[in-house]
């Protein structure tokens, strides 16, 4: 399978192969699935520490992430998705602008 985790107690995880897993931790103790069903995590105490750190605020980062591409259009253009990961406190501000030449 690949796919990322953003880490941390309340993170997001996304991982495809044979099956797609999409979700988000909650205080490192389940895993909220995009369909709405909660997984409890069996080790927890794996993100112990990790609560003081957010508080304690964390060097804002945004990481691109590509999900897919790039994908050759019709007009001859190709197209990319990508995912934007903002953390840190203050969460950084993400904006996209496309401009073709």
């Amino acid at each position: 399978m690949e796919g990322y985790f953003t880490g941390g107690p309340n993170g997001e995880i996304y991982l495809s192969g044979d099956t797609e897993i999409q979700g988000k931790l909650v205080d490192g103790k389940q895993l909220l699935s995009d369909s709405g069903g909660f997984v409890d995590i069996d080790n927890p105490e794996a993100f112990d520490g990790w609560m003081e750190q957010e508080l304690a605020g964390t060097v804002p980062t945004i990481e691109l992430l590509i999900i897919d591409g790039p994908v050759a259009l019709d007009d001859g253009s190709l197209r990319w998705t990508v995912k934007a990961v903002a953390t840190g406190d203050p969460e950084p501000t993400v904006e996209f602008s496309c401009n073709p030449s």
